[in-house]
C-alpha cells in the first residue's frame, strides 16, 4: 500500500473515530444527564461512558499513527525553509516549549490531589426540579 493510501485510511478512521467521540460525549451529556435514569438502546450513563472512553483511547492511537506517518513534515515545519541555524533553534525551542506546556496541562488532573466532593449532586437536583 502507498503512503497516501496509508495517510488516507488511517485520517479516515481518525475522522471516524472522532465523530463517534463527538455523539457519544453529546449524548451522555444532554440526553442522559446524571441522575436522569434515563437509557438509550438499553444501555444507561455509565455504559455510554465506558463506549466513550475506549473510542477516546483508539482516537489517540490513531492520531499518534498519524503523527509517526507525518514526523517528516513536522520536523521540516518546526526548522523551516531558511538554513538559519539561530531561527531553526528558535522554532525547535518554541516546538518543545509548547509541547511541554501542552502536555503539563493535560497531565494536570491526574497530578492533582483527589479529594471526596458533593459537587456533582447539585447539577442532580437541577434536573430533578425541571422535571416537576
Amino acid at each position: 500500500m502507498k503512503k497516501p493510501a496509508v495517510n488516507f485510511f488511517v485520517d479516515s478512521i481518525a475522522f471516524f473515530l472522532f465523530l463517534c467521540l463527538l455523539s457519544t460525549g453529546f449524548l451522555i451529556f444532554l440526553v442522559i444527564p446524571p441522575g436522569s435514569g434515563y437509557a438509550v438502546w438499553g444501555m444507561g450513563r455509565h455504559d455510554w461512558g465506558n463506549i466513550h472512553f475506549w473510542i477516546a483511547i483508539s482516537f489517540l492511537i490513531m492520531m499518534a499513527i498519524h503523527v509517526i506517518l507525518h514526523w517528516k513534515w513536522i520536523k521540516i515545519k518546526i526548522q523551516g525553509s531558511s538554513g538559519d541555524l539561530h531561527h531553526t533553534k528558535k522554532r525547535s525551542t518554541f516546538a518543545i516549549a509548547l509541547f511541554i506546556i501542552v502536555l503539563l496541562l493535560l497531565m494536570a488532573p491526574f497530578l492533582s490531589p483527589v479529594e471526596k466532593s458533593n459537587a456533582g449532586h447539585g447539577r442532580q437536583d437541577v434536573h430533578a426540579e425541571a422535571i416537576r
